[in-house]
């Protein structure tokens, strides 16, 4: 996947090397909030459930601000998928959606254009079939809402 690179209307290098590096960067907040968050890695109740209702929505707010500000249908604006795309999609989909998919009484904070992102990562060919492959389906640990507490 390495021809995963930006595709903006200027072509602009250090833009490009910013934007991925920048993406790269809140991915990593957002994983290591949800760390700090999953009572599988030993943490309280009252901390998943901050992260739950106030830190999660709150990234994902940031991304989507991030998405409409820099226009296009990728992150940073590019006409195409890119490493910044694959990475925050990790993070939203890994450390987020996929941990509360069928917990009871918990809404998904993603509004329409995250989950508009979302389908369009998803419909990568790589993604999809990483997806629906024998090495996605071999990961010991996928998330799950068991993880949360749920």
């Amino acid at each position: 996947m390495g021809d995963l690179t930006m595709t903006l209307a200027k072509d602009d290098a250090d833009l490009v090397a910013y934007l991925t590096d920048r993406a790269i960067a809140d991915a990593d907040d957002l994983r290591t909030a949800a760390y700090r968050g999953i009572p599988m890695f030993g943490n309280t109740l009252e901390t998943r459930d901050k992260y739950v209702a106030v830190i999660f929505p709150k990234h994902i707010t940031a991304f989507e601000k991030q998405l409409v500000t820099a226009g296009g249908d990728y992150f940073g604006g590019s006409s195409t998928m890119s490493l910044a795309d694959v990475t925050i999609y990790d993070a939203i989909a890994f450390y987020g959606t996929k941990l509360l998919v069928g917990a009871e009484g918990i809404e998904d904070p993603c509004g329409a254009v995250i989950k508009a992102w979302m389908d369009r990562v998803e419909s990568n060919d790589r993604i999809k079939a990483y997806l629906e492959g024998a090495q996605y389906q071999k990961i010991a640990m996928k998330p799950h809402k068991s993880a949360m507490g749920y």
